[in-house]
């Protein structure tokens, strides 16, 4: 049945609540980002690989996605926040989770999750999040990393606009690439320190 003009206020105040809250906590985490007292060192890709599958392994492995790793190891090392850093590519390897989540077997796309590291230029490194899940609506991607915007029934849309707020703070980018076996590429790439002369 229809709402009563009265009730449809009363609803209506409440969207614009939730919407005014959720509007202050994306403000507060972008602020929280940029303003804390970023413990930022010399990382070296290699050890933040090991670090991240010892962390995420155990939530691919119980939902059958084996978590593998493409890296050359003598990428140059970054100037980062690890903690930060780790929180965004376990953010991209959970999303990635769910999307393969209860996929068919039988679909005949690969199982397992690929974080992959590479250095795209001589002074920058990408490292990547790539899954063979359904993929990103085309119509989708242009409003992927926006806050509020999500495709899932109970997400918040913050996870992937926290995580580029992130991502920026380190002088970095994030993006999406559509994964032409099927599924998605989340590329986080971040300029790399110079390498002490000999």
């Amino acid at each position: 049945s229809a709402l009563e003009p009265a009730e449809l206020k009363d609803v209506l105040a409440k969207i614009t609540a939730q919407a005014r809250r959720a509007g202050q906590v994306i403000h507060g985490l972008r602020s929280f980002v940029k303003q804390r007292t970023v413990e930022r060192r010399p990382i070296r890709i290699d050890q933040l690989l090991s670090d991240l599958v010892m962390l995420a392994e155990m939530d691919t492995r119980s939902h059958g996605l084996p978590l593998m790793v493409d890296s050359d190891p003598a990428l140059p090392r970054v100037q980062a926040d690890p903690i930060q850093l780790q929180q965004v590519l376990l953010n991209l390897i959970r999303n990635a989770v769910d999307a393969m989540d209860g996929m068919d077997e039988s679909a005949g796309r690969e199982r397992g999750i690929v974080l992959r590291a590479r250095a795209t230029a001589d002074d920058e490194i990408e490292l990547a999040v790539i899954d063979h899940g359904p993929g990103v609506a085309p119509e989708h991607r242009s409003r992927l990393l926006n806050p509020f915007f999500t495709t899932k029934e109970d997400g918040l849309g913050i996870g992937l606009s926290f995580s580029r707020s992130i991502v920026e703070a380190h002088g970095g980018r994030l993006r999406f690439e559509e994964n032409r076996g099927g599924g998605s590429i989340f590329m986080v790439t971040l300029p790399t320190l110079p390498e002490p002369s000999r």
